[in-house]
């Protein structure tokens, strides 16, 4: 029976950026933390009371118990952030190559509350967090707000909202970790299954670019949802989106567009997709096999209205017909 302050001191850390400071993994082992840990000892219990550590542009708040004999612990945290970057340097394992991770925010500030349990069976952690004024990969969002739980098994549920400018993004996620040990005992091992739902509303077309490590030819607002499931080695999905104010290589077409995409690891099944627009209105369906690599794509319209905008500047007309491309043939 006892007790105790731990007093923690900083060590002195270079000038300049932090997370830019830590150029090789070996750096990247934590945040130098600073503050005072009071501890007691009783009947076979230390607790820590109000704990209080700070760490430059962070503060963090501790509190909770762990059985000296059965090692088991509960956890109370709190975390102020004024630059989320710099909480990366506790996870040095998701950078590979000196690329970052899509999700890093490069700026931002927020809180961070949550609960964590442990024992010789596992752990787990449930987390609430506030984000505000955040940039991920180069977009910005001003409030980020949900909750992530977290345990042995892997994220059993995160549900997040992204809020900015009457737009929104909801993300529902569980992502099971694959268990070594299952892999290497069992000949039927299998990977886990996961799931993410994002439910969009007027959120910009072009902020999926970066995920989807393409260029997108048009731009918009989208609303809809998608739906992944499945595993890492075979996904299957569905997305059923309407995108307003639609834009082609900065061409705005006051154009709809709607419609439907699933896709398995065999077949990528597209629409029907309907363009709607001044001009007249296009419809969109077809399929991928991204095993072969080839496609069937049908295109039909009825007749297009060139003297309608946005081509009212340039042409006069009309335009009509059907195009069925398997391999490709065109008719107008």
């Amino acid at each position: 029976r006892g007790s105790a302050l731990l007093a923690i001191a900083a060590p002195a850390m270079p000038p300049g950026d932090p997370v830019e400071a830590a150029d090789d993994e070996s750096d990247r082992v934590g945040l130098p933390l600073s503050g005072s840990v009071p501890i007691t000892i009783a009947d076979g219990v230390l607790r820590v009371e109000a704990a209080t550590l700070s760490a430059p542009d962070q503060r963090i708040s501790l509190a909770g118990e762990i059985g000296l004999e059965t090692l088991a612990a509960d956890f109370r945290f709190g975390l102020r952030t004024e630059d989320p970057r710099a909480l990366l340097r506790v996870l040095p394992a998701i950078y590979e190559d000196d690329a970052s991770p899509l999700w890093e925010p490069s700026r931002g500030n927020g809180t961070i509350d949550g609960t964590l349990s442990a024992d010789a069976a596992g752990f787990r952690t449930d987390i609430e967090l506030e984000l505000l004024s955040t940039v991920v990969t180069g977009a910005s969002v001003p409030r980020i707000g949900g909750t992530v739980s977290i345990d042995s098994g892997g994220i059993q549920d995160l549900h997040l909202k992204l809020y900015r400018d009457g737009s929104s993004v909801e993300v529902r996620a569980a992502i099971p970790v694959e268990d070594p040990a299952a892999e290497t005992n069992s000949s039927a091992f299998a990977t886990p299954d996961f799931r993410v739902d994002l439910d969009l509303d007027a959120w910009n077309v072009g902020d999926a670019e970066p995920w989807l490590d393409l260029e997108l030819p048009f731009d918009g607002k989208v609303s809809g949802a998608l739906r992944i499931a499945g595993t890492t080695d075979a996904p299957t999905g569905h997305l059923t989106a309407t995108v307003s104010d639609v834009s082609l290589s900065e061409v705005d077409l006051e154009a709809q567009l709607a419609g439907e995409i699933r896709f398995d690891p065999d077949l990528v099944q597209v629409g029907p997709l309907r363009l709607t627009a001044p001009t007249g209105d296009v419809e969109i369906g077809g399929s991928f096999d991204p095993r072969q690599e080839t496609f069937d794509l049908r295109v039909d319209s009825s007749p297009l209205n060139l003297s309608a905008p946005p081509f009212d500047d340039w042409v006069a007309g009309y335009l009509a017909g059907v195009a069925d491309i398997p391999g490709v043939e065109v008719e107008v």
